[in-house]
């Protein structure tokens, strides 16, 4: 291939220097060829022909035209450009345009194993290219991306396709305003499988797919709430959302909810597992009425609430002395226990649902009435099994050391506490020590309290719920979490506006 010549124009107008190129050769060598010529680096050489600024990897062969001369022009950038091109870290401190241009920070990237894209520039953070060049160093730093870039299905993909991190959640990115990005199933499926949420953003077609849904319910159980009505109403597919998880039954159709043989073949007694906290106050009144319905709903919702239950009963059901006893209005702990004691299980070292560790189960079988009595005879047990609060009604879930004993051995003992000491921070903080999931059993007035919801998102990163959202204080103090922020950074943080920190720090 013939060379084609090349004029080097200050922007002045003065001429720097005349070169010939080969059309094989890019933008970088020909700025190592004016080097040679004028020793000016070529980490301050910014070349343009006419209006357009030359990138380092163009290739000449697409630039020039051969048999003319070519005339560029050289401008020389600011300092910081050579010392970035000496040190990537001092992008940090350099000045928006320098952070912002493209061949200066895919270096900087390329010599950082990605690093550098944490201080780049806001209008650079919206290129595809740099980003998927920063990724392929380092998948997690997906997060560093300009929010536009949530409208660009190549990116998008690309971020999904990476490995889930607990650590690095996907940004509230605007792809949900994209209706060809909500109406493609294989990106939803992919959106899904890592945010099970992200299915109420679904076009409603796709909100009505059972592989949709499924693959939302196996990230986050409660997805179901966002299906079509057709499959919340489908028989088959709620019993399977029942499966996954009971907390999905105040979403099931109405018509279902009103179907006693659906109720009874669906209702699994309570073994701890998320559920809400009555079955009755969604059920439509004529079952209210119908004894076996309402049983099976009073051995299903965790034993603190029965007795609420109960009282939404017809009154007629309410004086039943089976349901009663379902309900948990017996005498006292000791011959509540002598009863359960009964019944239960021959001890084992690996109690299932119903039975007790042998050596609880002992210790309460040779224990006398006198060492029954004392709060600390139960407090021990407790400590060694907190299955043991389920069977102590509601007396022990007003009892703040028994129930504190046993959330520390397993969160989801929170469930049995009363309804004063749900609102407990100290109490609540123990279970969520314990398990993340204690906070979906949590009632909504114990989530919307603005110290538990903190709690729950200094530990577990949980969202705030959405009554919180309007509370300058909690959303400011969440976005402070989020980012580590020093006391001066947190000052900042209150002067921006609370939809900006909500999206920003993907606090909802």
């Amino acid at each position: 291939m013939a060379a084609m010549d090349v004029e080097v124009h200050a922007l002045s107008g003065v001429l720097l220097c005349a070169l010939q190129v080969q059309g094989n050769q890019t933008v970088a060598d020909l700025k190592g060829l004016v080097h040679k010529s004028t020793q000016i680096k070529p980490a301050v050489q910014k070349l343009l022909l006419g209006p357009s600024v030359l990138r380092n990897t163009d290739s000449l062969s697409e630039l020039l035209t051969q048999g003319a001369v070519n005339e560029v022009v050289l401008l020389q950038t600011d300092k910081w450009i050579e010392e970035v091109a000496q040190d990537w870290r001092r992008l940090r401190k350099a000045s928006e345009a320098v952070r912002n241009d493209k061949d200066l920070v895919l270096a900087a990237i390329e010599r950082s194993q990605g690093e550098a894209v944490k201080f780049a520039g806001d209008d650079i953070r919206a290129d595809r290219e740099v980003m998927l060049a920063a990724m392929k160093c380092n998948g997690s730093l997906y997060r560093y991306a300009n929010p536009s870039l949530g409208l660009d299905m190549e990116f998008m993909l690309a971020v999904l396709h990476q490995p889930p991190c607990r650590h690095c959640p996907l940004p509230s990115w605007q792809w949900h305003t994209s209706p060809e990005m909500c109406s493609d199933k294989s990106f939803i499926l992919l959106m899904v499988a890592r945010k099970g949420l992200a299915l109420q953003h679904a076009a409603s077609e796709l909100r009505g797919d059972e592989e949709v849904v499924r693959a939302a319910m196996s990230e986050y159980p409660l997805a179901f709430q966002h299906a079509s009505h057709a499959l919340r109403s489908n028989r088959d597919f709620a019993r399977y959302a029942l499966t996954v998880g009971m907390g999905n039954f105040i979403h099931v159709a109405d018509e279902l909810k009103g179907d006693r043989r659906f109720i009874l073949d669906c209702l699994p007694a309570y073994h701890g597992n998320p559920i809400p906290t009555s079955i009755l106050k969604h059920l439509p009144q004529t079952l209210h009425s119908d004894r076996e319905v309402v049983l099976r709903a009073l051995e299903a919702v965790p034993p603190c609430h029965r007795k609420a239950e109960l009282s939404r009963a017809a009154k007629d059901l309410q004086s039943c002395s089976e349901l009663k006893e379902a309900a948990g209005v017996t005498p006292s702990r000791a011959v509540r226990m002598d009863a359960q004691m009964a019944q239960m299980p021959l001890p084992t070292e690996q109690p299932g649902p119903g039975s007790l560790l042998a050596e609880v189960q002992q210790a309460l079988q040779y224990s006398t009435a006198e060492a029954q009595n004392k709060q600390s005879f139960w407090r021990t047990l407790v400590d060694k099994d907190p299955a043991l609060l389920t069977m102590l009604g509601q007396e022990a879930a007003d009892e703040r050391e028994l129930v504190l004993a046993a959330v520390k051995k397993d969160g989801r003992m929170l469930v049995h506490a009363s309804d004063d000491l749900l609102l407990d921070v100290g109490l609540v903080g123990a279970a969520l020590e314990d398990d993340a999931a204690v906070y979906d059993l949590l009632p909504e007035a114990t989530r919307c309290n603005a110290e538990i919801a903190l709690l729950a998102f200094r530990r577990h990163r949980i969202k705030l719920p959405k009554a919180l959202l309007s509370n300058r204080h909690v959303v400011v103090e969440a976005a402070a979490i989020q980012t580590n922020a020093t006391d001066v950074e947190k000052r900042r943080l209150q002067k921006l506006p609370l939809a900006h920190l909500v999206a920003k720090f993907e606090l909802a």
